[in-house]
């Protein structure tokens, strides 16, 4: 996904955040804690749903699917190590019938459901992909999608038919919900926890957004270096993806320092080693976004290493969308509202001591939940 491609429709975002902004306020008017997590998830489950589907599953407008999808995620969190290990069981998944997936488990079928869906609208937009599109509803077109876009690339014929239409789109709207949520949840604690932090987000912020119900455009928000800061540093320690990411070189050798390594090889690395390498990053475990302010003279260094969304052809595809959903969310967030951590214990509810493929916290986690003191002016 493209920053052009974000920009043209940044009213997504706009609107989906109005609507979370919203649900932090009624639920805080109930005097009870907000648990932050299935929110969050439910704004980018919507937004992601909106580029990829060209519709959002409106999570944000009804709490119990909210919920559900949350639950449905963590199934699929679990199931991953499944997957991992028995790579027939997910071919073999998508063939079984919905209604016997149903009989067996809610969040299972709930989550071959999402898969049959991405289906059935990739084969519609395969069968009509001469239509006109158009990014603006007002004009009678339908906003462009991630099939559309595979569609209109130059990638062979083999790699644009129905099944891989839809699994490009399941694997987007699965794991780019999911991802920047947490990375979310991850800022606001370490936000909110550490010391010295806030008020210099809050002092920025205020400037930058007088009005605190009109967040600026994304590209205003990323000239703000601290909030920038804020976003790379929790990057660093959110550590989202824990496997190691295989490329093979399959006809030349490659050279590495003194190493020579032959055709065919399998080379990897662990993405959170490299971001968590106290040579690179002293103190490691310490949220610090000093260390990508540009008066810090490793700014250049600190970057080049946050490796987060991977490099080259197989960096992160959804990298830029997740960027700015973080921004206008953070943004939006703190200057609106006062909020406050409770009961939040951070070994058990957000230091990574599982691989699902994504980094999860215990099984018996709270998630990350805060109360409203006050909303901001």
């Amino acid at each position: 996904m493209s920053k052009p491609v974000i920009q043209r429709d940044e009213s997504i975002q706009h609107e989906c955040l109005e609507k979370l902004c919203g649900i932090v306020r009624e639920l805080s008017s109930q005097g009870k804690p907000i648990e932050m997590r299935t929110w969050l998830m439910a704004y980018t489950t919507d937004v992601v749903t909106c580029y990829s589907y060209g519709d959002p599953l409106g999570l944000l407008n009804d709490h119990e699917q909210a919920v559900l999808w949350r639950e449905v995620i963590a199934a699929l969190a679990f199931m991953t190590l499944i997957f991992r290990h028995f790579p027939l069981v997910a071919r073999i998944g998508p063939q079984i019938p919905l209604a016997f997936l149903e009989r067996m488990s809610k969040t299972i079928s709930l989550t071959m459901g999402l898969h049959y869906e991405a289906r059935r609208r990739a084969r519609l937009v395969k069968n009509d992909f001469d239509r006109p599109v158009d990014s603006k509803a007002s004009k009678g077109g339908r906003r462009p999608t991630v099939y559309h876009e595979i569609l209109a690339s130059n990638l062979p014929d083999e790699e644009k038919s129905v099944n891989r239409l839809s699994d490009e789109a399941f694997t987007i709207i699965s794991t780019g919900g999911e991802t920047t949520s947490r990375s979310l949840s991850v800022a606001l604690y370490y936000v909110l926890a550490t010391g010295g932090v806030l008020p210099k987000l809050r002092q920025e912020l205020d400037k930058a957004i007088p009005d605190p119900t009109r967040v600026p455009p994304i590209k205003e928000l990323e000239r703000l270096p601290y909030l920038t800061a804020v976003i790379r540093e929790t990057l660093r320690i959110g550590m989202n993806v824990l496997p190691r990411s295989p490329v093979i070189s399959p006809e030349k050798p490659l050279q590495y320092g003194e190493w020579v390594i032959p055709p065919g090889t399998s080379i990897s690395m662990t993405y959170s080693t490299v971001m968590m390498d106290e040579r690179v990053f002293p103190d490691p475990w310490k949220f610090d976004p000093g260390r990508f302010l540009p008066k810090n003279p490793n700014t250049e260094r600190n970057t080049r290493h946050l490796v987060v969304f991977g490099r080259g052809n197989r960096n992160c595809y959804g990298q830029n969308l997740a960027m700015s959903e973080m921004y206008l969310v953070i943004a939006g967030l703190f200057r609106r509202f006062e909020l406050g951590l409770y009961e939040t214990v951070f070994g058990r509810d957000i230091k990574v001591v599982r691989d699902c493929f994504l980094g999860e916290t215990s099984l018996d986690s709270k998630d990350l939940r805060v109360t409203v003191i006050s909303e901001r002016r």
